[in-house]
This record gives structure tokens, sequence and C-alpha cells, in this order.
């Protein structure tokens, strides 16, 4: 086959072969030719893909907007932000843009976290239809409005920054100026999510919302975790490290303490703790704040022996509570090690003389004299010397009575 088409080639002309190379060629910028045309089309009739945004749960969302109203439109339009992080967003300097090319940016401002930030171009006029709910910040007060938003589809684009230069932080667009993006809201009602979960597509908004400015049933994520990630005691003492939680809690939550029996110390001899604890975090805002923990018993006792440890984990049932980076240092502490430190000591010995004295010789005591059979044994000590004085008197006696009588 190869060799038949090789002859073919062979036997054409040179102008032939000229021929077919222009038609291949004219043939080619046919076909690219159409491929530009498609693209300027789509480019004049704005079809188009939303940027993409910052994954879900880790930064602003746009929550609401009403954009559609009966009386005072133009500058009582209005959307709201909500963070669902734990922590506090900082949105100074960011901007938000509509579907014309129109763009705000924020001043100094930040948003808490499971807070909200309501912007509106004018809030006097806001407060005709919304009276009492706080406007955080005013676009355009006292004039046309700074962005208006268009009825019959439009869209927002929020970033981190300049428009030029700024990450996209969310999209959301309605009545199909993006297609896909088919929310829409009649007169007086607005678009709005029915969660703070972001999925970065049409699914993400409802349509003819009650219009809700300042609240909705969102909840922010929660972290929590220890406070160290070991800790040593005497064993005198009781005290667990408090936990630190970061977030909005809503209503109360439960985080759960548990030992896992992997330490050295035994349970139910040096120490009692009732595992699984439930521990309770009530409802507020949390920054860095500390928990306290109880529950643990150290027995206190007098012997001698080695630090031992016991290990807690914590663990969360799931959202909006998590076992997370709480403090922001970049580690997550899950677990604690409690070391039992010994306070016990052995009993201290006297000091050995370097110098001892000598040993006393024992002495045997005297053994009373046992007469023999026969044998009168002389009397000793008193009696002996009353003997001889008894003596010494009868000499005198004698001698005094022989004088008188040689007389």
């Amino acid at each position: 086959m190869l060799s038949d088409v090789l002859l073919a080639v062979r036997r054409q002309t040179p102008r032939q072969i000229d021929t077919a190379y222009h038609m291949g060629y004219a043939k080619t910028m046919k076909v690219l030719r159409h491929i530009a045309v498609i693209g300027l089309l789509v480019s004049l009739f704005g079809v188009a893909t939303p940027a993409s945004a910052t994954p879900a749960g880790d930064n602003i969302i746009i929550t609401e907007v009403e954009y559609d109203l009966s009386t005072n439109e133009a500058e009582s339009e209005w959307f709201e932000l909500y963070n669902p992080t734990p922590f506090s967003i900082d949105i100074t300097g960011w901007t938000i843009q509509e579907g014309s090319g129109a763009s705000f940016t924020f001043p100094s401002f930040s948003i808490d976290a499971g807070g909200y930030a309501l912007v509106t171009n004018d809030q006097v006029d806001f407060h005709t239809r919304h009276p009492g709910v706080t406007v955080d910040i005013e676009m355009d007060p006292g004039g046309g409005g700074q962005l208006l938003l268009n009825n019959t589809g439009d869209q927002l684009t929020l970033r981190d920054g300049p428009v030029a230069t700024g990450a996209t932080v969310d999209f959301i667009a309605w009545e199909s100026a993006v297609p896909g993006w088919g929310a829409g809201a009649t007169t007086d009602l607005s678009v709005c999510r029915s969660s703070a979960t972001d999925t970065d597509t049409p699914a993400d908004l409802d349509s003819d919302c009650t219009p809700t400015p300042r609240s909705g049933t969102y909840e922010s994520a929660v972290f929590v975790e220890f406070s160290a990630a070991a800790v040593a005691q005497a064993e005198s003492t009781n005290g667990l490290p408090a936990l630190v939680v970061s977030g909005r809690a809503t209503q109360p939550l439960t985080v759960t303490l548990t030992d896992t029996l992997s330490g050295s110390a035994s349970a139910g001899v040096d120490y009692d703790f009732s595992s699984p604890a439930s521990i309770t975090i009530p409802a507020g805002l949390y920054v860095a704040a500390p928990l306290a923990l109880s529950g643990l018993t150290v027995t206190d006792d007098s012997d001698v022996e080695p630090d031992e440890t016991i290990i807690f984990s914590l663990s969360a049932s799931g959202a909006p509570l998590a076992v997370d980076d709480a403090d922001r240092d970049a580690a997550t502490l899950a677990s604690l090690t409690y070391t039992i430190q010994n306070n016990d000591t052995t009993p201290t010995q006297p000091p050995t003389d370097p110098d001892p004295d000598p040993a006393p010789t024992p002495t045997t005591p005297a053994q009373p004299q046992t007469a023999a059979p026969g044998t009168t044994l002389a009397n000793t000590g008193s009696s002996s010397a009353l003997f001889i004085a008894l003596g010494a008197v009868l000499i005198v006696a004698v001698v005094a009575l022989r004088r008188t009588s040689s007389r």
C-alpha cells in the first residue's frame, strides 16, 4: 500500500503538488476563521464562566441580596455578607463588583466569626423599609447609588483586594445573568442562601426569599483543642489544663474527652476519671477562649514510685464543631499526656561515723561462790570489820585489867 502511494506521488507534476498544497492551506484557514468568529460571538454575548471562589467554609460568603424594590430602589438595595469561619476576618480594602463593572472598595471593617456585614447605598432610605436593622457599611449616603443592581439579572463578585488584582472570595448571579444561575426574586423579595454551605454553584442560591437582613439560620464553624499537648503535676494536684475554643456557637455544643487507657498510670488505683466525659460549650462568641476541665482525681499515696502518665483524647460529633487549630498556631492539639509526678521520698538514714570508737569488751559477771560440802566460807565485807573492832576492844580491856591488878 505504501509503495502505491509513493508511486502516485512521483507521477504528480510539480504543478499538481503545488495546487494540492494551496487547497489544503485554504481549507485550514477557513476552519480557523470559523473558530475565531465563534469565539468573538461568545465574548460579545457574555457567555462566561463565573470566577472560581475559595473553598467552602473558609472565607466570607454573600448570603442575601434584595435588588427589586417597590420604593426607594436605587438607595435601598442591599446585600449581606456572612463569616462562616471560627475567626474574625478583616475586609478592609476588599472590593465588590456588579455585572456592569461598577465596584465599591470596603472601608476599615472586620466581620466577627459567625457575624454579618449589611451593605446598602443609604441607610436612611434602607431604614424606611427595614427599621431597626443595623447597617454596617454605607456605599453612597445621600447619593444616587454606588451599585445599581439589575432587576432582570445581575451578578456580584467579592474580591480580597482591588478588582484588578484581588482573588475572588465569592460569586453569585441571578435571573440567568450567568448561564445556570437562574434564581430570582419578585418585587420586594430577595435571593438568599438556605445554609452557610458554599459550593460555588447555582445550587447555593434560593429564589423569592422573605428578606431577613443581618439574620438567618447559618452556623459558623467552631474549633476546639487542648491548650497544651502535655502537662506534669504532683500527685497531690488534680487540675486538667483548659481547652481552647474559637467561633460562634449559636447553641450549646458538646465535645467528648476520653481516657485512652494507654498511659502507664492505672485507672482506679493511681487516679479516677469517668470516661468518656461530655464537655459542654455554652452558646456564645469565643476568640481563642479557655474552657475549664474537671473530673480528674489523682490518688495522693505515700508510695515511692516512678512518674506515671494518663493519655486523653478529644473528639467532636460533627459540624459545626470540629477539633482543629483553635488558637491559630498551625498545630491541632487533639491529645493530652498528663504526667503524675511522684512526691514521696525514701526515709533518710543517719550518716555513718568515719572514725568509729572501738566496741567495748564485754565483761563476765562474777559468779556466786558455792560451798563444797563440809566447807565453811569466810564472811567478807562489813561483818569481818565488826569482828576486828570487837577484838581490839577486848584486847584493850584485858591490858587495862592487868595494870590495875599489878598495883
